[in-house]
């Protein structure tokens, strides 16, 4: 009897070890899934940065282009003149500005297909993002499934080996009873035959 409520105890507590130790399993496996998250989203952020920085560095040189070129038919101004009225090269001048303006308009296209492409990429981090969170539910989902069905066992364990040591003691008074008749009436028959 007593080995029997010892090895019944010991099994309600090996089952509330395990539950335990699968919890904390999941919970580390959580803890990891946070670091990598964060671990990607440190590495988007530095991504966006890094095109934000080409995109500010694609707008400036867009300002300063025609500032430069201000400053250069500035500066030879009086050369273009000379060669203007000596060699009358206007048409070669007028090329020249649609060359330019069409530099200018490849560089704006290249400006709008960055941009298109950085929407594209804040598109994806949301949807990353969105994706791990329900992973991460349905981990915690898991998490209490696992830690109610430990109780659970638990508890069911507890209460048979309750309903065991109720079931030893009421055979243990039964036969402390019966052993107390069979003494009583072999006594009595004793005592009649010596008289």
């Amino acid at each position: 009897m007593f080995f029997y409520y010892y090895s019944t105890s010991t099994s309600s507590t090996s089952s509330t070890t395990t539950a335990t130790a699968t919890a904390t399993l999941l919970l580390l496996l959580l803890l990891l899934l946070l670091l990598l998250l964060l671990l990607l989203l440190l590495l988007l952020l530095l991504l966006l940065l890094l095109l934000l920085l080409l995109l500010l560095l694609l707008l400036l040189l867009l300002l300063l282009l025609p500032l430069l070129l201000l400053l250069l038919l500035l500066l030879l101004l009086p050369l273009l003149l000379l060669l203007l009225l000596l060699l009358l090269l206007l048409p070669l001048l007028l090329l020249l500005l649609l060359l330019l303006l069409l530099l200018l308009l490849l560089l704006l296209l290249l400006l709008l297909l960055l941009l298109l492409l950085l929407l594209l990429l804040l598109l994806l981090l949301l949807l990353f993002l969105l994706l791990q969170l329900l992973l991460l539910l349905l981990l915690l989902l898991l998490l209490l499934r696992a830690t109610t069905t430990a109780t659970v066992t638990a508890a069911a364990a507890t209460t048979t080996t309750t309903a065991t040591t109720t079931t030893t003691t009421t055979t243990t008074t039964t036969t402390t009873t019966t052993t107390t008749s069979t003494t009583t009436t072999t006594t009595n028959n004793y005592y009649y035959f010596y008289y």
